[in-house]
């Protein structure tokens, strides 16, 4: 009867030990993926061209400055596809290390750029400096169709600005 007793408490302390180390190994690793994403310099929804999820800023030197945040109506998207929006370099900066090259963002026309399924919404940018940007918003499906073009001016002069477009 002993016998019985003592082995069940060793198996649920080993039980016990075996999941608590198991979940700090998965945590440590976890923290680690997440730190060293963080370190390259790859967010979410900036800098993404186009449609492919690839980071155009990946090297980018410093923090964004300004985050425009641009929104549509969902309900309006019709057939599934995806609304991408570019927004040029801005050619007047308003501080934040304005003129060309400032800011460690893009210089000499490269664009910023995100995409995301028309259902969602809203698609959010980063910007390297506060400036009067324009660019585009445009409807695109997977057989590389464009539709539904539509230019934007847009003036980031705050940290966070939203602009509600006409569904693309």
């Amino acid at each position: 009867m002993q016998l019985s007793q003592r082995s069940s408490r060793w198996s649920v302390s080993g039980w016990l030990a075996s999941t608590t180390l198991a979940t700090l190994a998965f945590w440590s690793i976890f923290g680690a993926c997440v730190d060293a994403s963080d370190a390259s310099g790859v967010s979410g929804a900036s800098g993404v061209s186009g449609a492919s999820g690839a980071s155009s800023t990946a090297g980018a030197a410093s923090a964004p400055v300004a985050r425009a945040i641009i929104a549509w109506d969902p309900r309006a998207c019709g057939e599934p596809h995806r609304v991408i929006v570019e927004l040029d370099a801005p050619g007047g900066a308003i501080g934040g290390g304005g003129g060309t090259g400032g800011g460690g963002g893009p210089s000499g026309g490269d664009p910023i750029a995100a995409s995301v399924p028309c259902v969602l919404g809203v698609v959010t940018l980063d910007a390297p400096r506060l400036g009067v940007y324009e660019g585009r918003a445009y409807a695109w499906t997977a057989g590389a169709t464009v539709r539904s073009m539509t230019p934007l001016e847009l003036t980031l002069d705050a940290p966070v600005t939203r602009w509600e477009v006409p569904t693309p």
